[in-house]
């Protein structure tokens, strides 16, 4: 998926289901090229690399990804020579109109494995299911319920 459009459909799915979230974490690698395209990130972000990766805050990460949906609309081919991991951590989930603690984990991967992986957490089967649906009909990813696995309490020793 074209950075441009999985980026439209994220944002779109937090404008929807997260009451609250933020920014954790965002870096950059080159993968597999010449340095060229380190070079123009270095100039890009006035940093230099640390062979080929940046460390990025939310800042830099919104310039990259800004950067990289340009490249890919002027690019005549697929290549993308880069991976830039965007995450982001929800901390309450919107349902239904009210707001349900979660501590859970979006990684979004733009460049040449684009996809998003997930650390969820929902109290109820009910959570699952809304959030589900939500990425189900805005198409960024689709939820499987065999992924669901109960949360094993650990007993305090008294």
């Amino acid at each position: 998926m074209p950075a441009a459009r999985a980026s439209a459909l994220f944002d779109e799915f937090l404008a929807i289901a997260a009451a609250a979230y933020h920014f954790t974490y965002g870096s950059l690698g080159r993968i597999g090229l010449s340095g060229e395209m380190t070079a123009h990130f270095e100039r890009l972000l006035g940093i230099p690399s640390r062979d080929g990766h940046f460390n990025l805050d939310e800042q830099q990460t919104k310039l990259c990804l800004s950067e990289i949906i340009r490249y890919e609309s002027a690019a005549q081919s697929g290549t993308r020579p880069y991976l830039l991991l965007q995450s982001i951590a929800v901390t309450q989930w919107r349902i239904d109109g009210k707001d349900f603690a979660t501590d859970s984990t979006f990684n979004m991967n733009y460049g040449i494995l684009p996809c998003l992986s997930t650390s969820l957490r929902f109290d109820t089967i009910e959570h699952f299911h809304s959030i589900q649906r939500v990425l189900n009909d805005i198409k960024l990813c689709k939820l499987d319920a065999r992924h669901l696995r109960p949360v094993k309490m650990r007993k305090l020793k008294e």
